[in-house]
């Protein structure tokens, strides 16, 4: 697998559309890639952003989060919230090159995800590219971040082993690979989080993605994020919190 980050221009709040930002900044696609492209950027583009002086962090990630534990909660005085089926810090909000304002996490992934891959495949000719919305995250028991896919297009996001068997002919019950999720972990690492101004990143090479019409399953309309939440393997760990349900939201 090839991992190649893409430099572009600083990009401001509201001043690009993202196809001015892959116009600019991607000169040439091939068939059987995937552009990985960091959350903040499609913010940045669509304007899901809010000048850090209109509200307090506090009230904004309570304002986006489905739920969200108080900042009391934590030893470091972090907000643990739940948005969009993830489990994540503050709402996936940022503050960090984001030129004085709160950039939010995209409106909805996997339609940016889709429309994007919709965009490359006509404008390069295409038929088989994806394209995934990452972002990056802290993990429990584990020092620093890694890269998490929010929404993919184009290819399938997992790999089931399933019903085969190890190499001494022991049933597989439950194993799945989480292909989205590792192909943006490796672009996130080569892409950086400081100064690098590398938001994309282009994935070749990958004999083992199987390319067509699949998408991230969205989440279901009449499950919510603490639903999602009880249903995961580690809802023992999470569920006792005191959540806070958020009944209203800021956009």
């Amino acid at each position: 697998m090839h991992v190649q980050s893409v430099k572009t221009k600083l990009i401001r709040p509201g001043k690009s559309t993202i196809y001015n930002v892959l116009d600019d900044s991607i000169m040439s696609l091939c068939n059987d890639t995937i552009l990985v492209i960091t959350s903040k950027i499609v913010s940045l583009c669509e304007g899901s952003t809010v000048p850090t002086g209109k509200l307090s962090k506090q009230d904004l990630v309570e304002s986006q989060a489905s739920y969200y534990l108080p900042s009391s909660f934590s030893q470091y005085q972090q907000q643990f919230t739940l948005i969009q089926g993830t489990l994540i810090i503050s709402a996936g909000i940022d503050e960090s090159n984001s030129d004085g304002t709160y950039v939010l996490w995209p409106k909805d992934c996997l339609r940016s995800a889709i429309e994007i891959r919709t965009y490359l495949m006509e404008r390069f000719k295409l038929k088989r590219v994806g394209v995934v919305i990452s972002d990056s995250t802290s993990r429990p028991l584990r020092i620093g971040t890694t890269g998490i896919s929010l929404a993919h297009s184009g290819f399938v996001g997992t790999k089931s082993y399933i019903g085969t068997t190890d190499l001494f002919g022991k049933r597989i019950d439950t194993s799945q690979a989480d292909i989205a999720g590792g192909i943006a972990s490796a672009a996130v690492l080569e892409m950086g989080e400081g100064a690098e101004r590398t938001p994309l990143c282009i994935i070749s090479a990958c004999d083992f993605i199987k390319f067509g019409e699949y998408d991230s399953k969205p989440i279901k309309p009449n499950k919510d994020d603490y639903e999602i939440m009880k249903d995961d393997l580690f809802s023992q760990f999470f569920t006792n919190a005191p959540w806070q349900k958020n009944d209203t939201k800021y956009r």
